[in-house]
């Protein structure tokens, strides 16, 4: 669900480079406690974001013992950097969507050696 999510939001993000670099830019000038409104929209998406990982603790896909809030900015960072450099770009480097999915998968799977050895 949280990858769907994501992949919706890039699709809105990629609709228009030049105004999604405009709203980014804002984001980067109004940082969380800034300002009542962006504060009130950090927590909506943290609570989103979280939200999608107390679900996937629930229902056994994340994790029990992860720390959610965490979890959530590592998350949230994955998307917003690759958004970022997404945006840089003179031209887009790399399928938005496909790119931002990639990379949370890299989070989801981990990237310390298994247990049992296998690399």
């Amino acid at each position: 669900m949280m990858r769907e999510v994501s992949r919706q939001a890039c699709e809105i993000y990629a609709r228009d480079r030049e105004v999604s670099r405009v709203s980014i830019l804002n984001i980067l000038k109004n940082p969380p406690g800034s300002s009542p409104d962006s504060e009130r929209t950090h927590q909506r998406v943290q609570g989103m974001v979280r939200r999608f990982i107390e679900r996937g603790i629930a229902v056994g896909a994340l994790r029990s013992d992860i720390d959610v809030e965490r979890a959530t900015y590592v998350m949230r960072g994955v998307f917003f950097f690759a958004l970022l450099m997404w945006l840089c770009s003179a031209e887009a480097p790399y399928d938005l969507g496909g790119e931002v999915i990639a990379r949370m998968n890299v989070v989801l799977e981990g990237i310390g050696a298994r247990k049992d050895g296998a690399r």
